[in-house]
């Protein structure tokens, strides 16, 4: 779907798009709680969050139309490790980092403009850690997702492409919310 294949418009896309276009719109910067089912989800994964003596921002790649829009890697960079340093999070500087250091991966991707306008997107946030399974008879050290967000995919505007970093703000917040539920201030 993310490669050029029309993406129909339904009324759930069409409510997604209400939901999205508000919070985008509206600037909504009201504090995210957990539903019962992240809370569940995170008691299963709350060992993923303790003991983090400070995390880096690793932003993925984003296509040439959301730069050509406005929306850029280092703008949203900055507007997630804002977002972490508020709650109460450290936030690594990629000088000071060590690949044992885990990282918060912040995807944002998009699909091709359709006829009607608008274009998909998907955003995510994982916890990325390095950890050694117990019944590797290599012991190395891999990466791999110990927490992630719920992911939100809908369809914008194209020309409101800019303002998808709201939703990548809500999914950061996801993150913050279960950090600091784990490890209150």
């Amino acid at each position: 779907m993310w490669h050029g294949e029309k993406v129909p418009f339904c009324s759930c896309t069409a409510v997604t798009l209400l939901v999205v276009l508000s919070l985008l719109l509206l600037g909504n910067q009201a504090g995210y709680a957990l539903t019962e089912e992240q809370k569940l989800y995170l008691n299963l994964h709350a060992d993923a969050f303790r003991g983090l003596a400070g995390i880096e921002v690793a932003i993925e790649y984003l296509s040439p139309e959301v730069v050509h829009a406005g929306l850029t890697q280092e703008y949203l960079q900055a507007l997630v490790e804002k977002q972490l340093r508020q709650a109460g999070i450290r936030v690594l500087g990629h000088s000071a980092t060590r690949p044992e250091d885990p990282y918060l991966y912040v995807s944002l991707q998009t699909g091709k403009s359709t006829s009607s306008g608008l274009t998909p997107f998907m955003c995510r946030v994982e916890l990325q850690q390095v950890v050694v399974l117990p019944a590797s008879k290599t012991a190395s050290p891999m990466p791999v997702t110990t927490w992630h967000s719920t992911g939100f995919l809908g369809a914008a505007p194209t020309s409101e492409i800019k303002k998808l970093y709201a939703c990548v703000m809500l999914e950061v917040a996801q993150f913050t919310e279960a950090y600091i539920a784990v490890n209150p201030r």
